[in-house]
């Protein structure tokens, strides 16, 4: 995508009130890549710093036009979530695409988002994520491609990959 598209989908993505909710808890290895290519997608970025305690606060607290909500000690996704999203509405936002900071999801599929949004307003859109013949070692191997959230619709995203939630 050129420099060009990555403006027109930064000032699509705002004007449509859709940010980004990064959760994160000691991914200091990969955190910095994961907030720096979504910059190159969207300039509304919110990173929950989920009470780490390796350093990634501080690569986090080190990165300019982001914002950052800091919670004291882990709560877990769901609750580093949830502060996302309250900071999100609290901003003015009616969406949030989350995206894990491990590395897992690709900013490069946020377009897609954007354009399933664009089609199907106020709905919930899940990614669908194909992990057959994916090594999941190092994290869950038990968790479901797409987590359960209550909402009125949902419709899986060609792409796979993160969610983007109707907050408001």
């Amino acid at each position: 995508m050129t420099d060009d598209n990555n403006a027109q989908v930064r000032r699509t993505l705002h004007d449509r009130g859709i940010c980004v909710v990064i959760p994160t808890y000691n991914n200091h290895a990969t955190i910095r890549q994961v907030i720096e290519s979504v910059l190159g997608y969207c300039s509304d970025v919110i990173v929950v710093d989920d009470g780490c305690t390796d350093g990634t606060a501080d690569i986090i607290n080190g990165i300019d036009g982001i914002t950052v909500v800091s919670c004291p000690q882990n709560r877990g996704k769901g609750h580093a979530l949830k502060l996302g999203f309250k900071r999100a509405l609290q901003l003015g936002f009616s969406y949030a695409i989350t995206l894990d900071a491990d590395g897992q999801h690709f900013a490069d599929d946020i377009p897609a988002f954007l354009k399933k949004n664009q089609e199907r307003p106020g709905t919930l859109i899940v990614g669908n994520r194909d992990l057959r013949g994916v090594d999941r070692t190092g994290g869950s191997s038990t968790s479901s491609p797409i987590s359960g959230f209550g909402c009125k619709q949902a419709e899986p995203c060609p792409t796979p990959r993160p969610v983007i939630a109707y907050i408001r």
